[in-house]
C-alpha cells in the first residue's frame, strides 16, 4: 500500500524502534524496520488470543465471516513470521487449499 501513501505500522512502534521518518520509502528502507514488524506481530499475536478466548462467549453462528477473517489474517501472519522481515517486497499468500481449508473449517466451526 505504499504506493497509496499507507502505512499500517503504528508511529509508536516506529518511534520505540528509532525510526522518526514520516516518508514511507524510508520507513521501508530503515534497517530498523524489520524490529518494528516483529514488536506488530506480537501485539497481533496477543490481540488473535484475546479475540479467540472472548469468541468463546460469543455465538459462533453470528461471527463466521469475522472467524474466517481472522483465521486468515492469523495465518498470513504466520507466514510472514516465518519467512522473516528481510524483504517485504515479496508478497506473502494463501494458496488455494489453504484458503478452502480456511473456508470449510469457518463453516462448520
Amino acid at each position: 500500500d505504499e504506493i497509496m501513501g499507507r502505512m499500517y505500522v503504528p508511529k509508536e512502534i516506529l518511534n520505540k524502534v528509532g525510526i522518526k521518518s514520516k516518508k514511507i520509502i524510508f520507513i521501508l528502507k530503515n534497517k530498523k524496520f524489520p524490529e518494528a514488524c516483529k514488536n506488530l506481530a506480537k501485539i497481533a499475536d496477543i490481540n488473535f488470543n484475546l479475540a479467540g478466548k472472548q469468541l468463546k462467549f460469543c455465538s459462533k453462528k453470528k461471527l463466521k465471516s469475522a472467524i474466517i477473517m481472522m483465521n486468515t489474517y492469523k495465518l498470513l501472519l504466520k507466514k510472514l513470521k516465518k519467512k522473516g522481515w528481510a524483504n517485504l517486497e515479496e508478497k506473502v499468500t494463501l494458496t488455494k487449499y489453504e484458503k478452502f481449508f480456511l473456508f470449510i473449517k469457518g463453516i462448520i466451526s
